[in-house]
């Protein structure tokens, strides 16, 4: 699979991180982005010989029960970071869900360590591809639609969290100016 759908789905995470703790928006968003991206770094450990372990492609690092540990650790402190936690292991999460909807590709082993049987969705939306050349030819082309069609929710959402950010802000900034205005009204009324 392609990482089109896997940088949507941690960039949503970014942007729902950045609404609730304020943080700044392009950092938020960038830093889930690549925490939804890193289950694929086992392709690393392949490179030395991983296959049979738990570092082969698909196994610990796209498992749901990786994202819980992963998050549990991110999240382990106050609230910002409990924040950080459930949407990091969102975004590591959404890995794995995201690759079990592929078809022509190997299937995650979503519950490893519990159940070492790879686990494919009734539901393949996305095609796989075997090597990242094929995605220069019309077969790749193909793949890159496909994902673009199921980022659409992400994006929409994306803009979404934007949107209703900037209201709130708006809302908020008005507010503060009516109660500074009602103070200096009420400190004219004192004087008077």
């Amino acid at each position: 699979m392609a990482s089109i759908t896997h940088l949507a789905a941690g960039t949503l995470c970014g942007a729902i991180y950045s609404r609730k703790t304020d943080a700044e928006p392009i950092s938020s968003m960038a830093v889930f982005a690549a925490l939804a991206l890193s289950p694929d770094l086992d392709f690393l450990a392949a490179r030395f010989g991983s296959d049979g372990t738990p570092l082969e492609h698909r196994v610990m690092t796209h498992a749901l029960p990786f994202a819980l540990v992963v998050g549990a650790a991110i999240g382990w402190g106050g609230r910002r970071r409990r924040v950080a936690g459930v949407l990091g292991a969102l975004a590591l999460a959404s890995h794995g869900l995201l690759d079990a909807m592929t078809n022509n590709a190997p299937a995650p082993q979503l519950l490893w360590p519990f159940l070492r049987v790879p686990i494919q969705l009734p539901w393949h939306p996305i095609p796989g591809t075997q090597s990242y050349q094929e995605y220069f030819t019309l077969a790749g082309v193909h793949v890159v639609l496909s994902e673009a069609l199921v980022c659409l929710p992400f994006v929409l959402a994306i803009v979404w969290v934007f949107l209703r950010k900037s209201r709130r802000m708006a809302w908020g900034a008005g507010r503060q100016r009516v109660i500074s205005e009602s103070w200096n009204l009420r400190r004219l009324l004192d004087y008077l």
